[in-house]
């Protein structure tokens, strides 16, 4: 059975909440991000200049998720090490595309 196929972005984590689950805000890649990132922005200049975008008026549906708020647990290594994530730690999610609200916490930077 292949993995599933998922979306990676980087967020900030804006708010602490139960049973170790955190809220992170999304936020535009920066050039000082990893090299996953700046992967996704490859992605999303080869997408808009394919110009299959199926009626979005011109506008890929990855921008749409830029400044959205996500609900994330941590990983399982994260928490195998127990790596603390704190109130403004900025971090790296994977997101599964069939359910853009929930994600997973892979790495948090320093």
């Amino acid at each position: 059975m292949p993995k599933e196929e998922t979306l990676e972005f980087s967020g900030i984590v804006s708010e602490l909440l139960p049973n170790a689950n955190f809220r992170v805000k999304l936020i535009t890649n920066d050039d000082d991000s990893s090299a996953d990132c700046k992967l996704d922005s490859k992605v999303k200049s080869n997408f808009s200049e394919s110009g299959s975008e199926s009626g979005n008026d011109g506008v890929d549906p990855i921008s749409y998720l830029d400044n959205a708020v996500v609900i994330a647990y941590t990983a399982g290594r994260m928490r195998k090490h127990r790596i603390r994530i704190s109130l403004g730690d900025k971090v790296k999610v994977a997101m599964n595309p069939y359910d853009m609200t929930r994600a997973r916490i892979t790495y948090r930077f320093k």
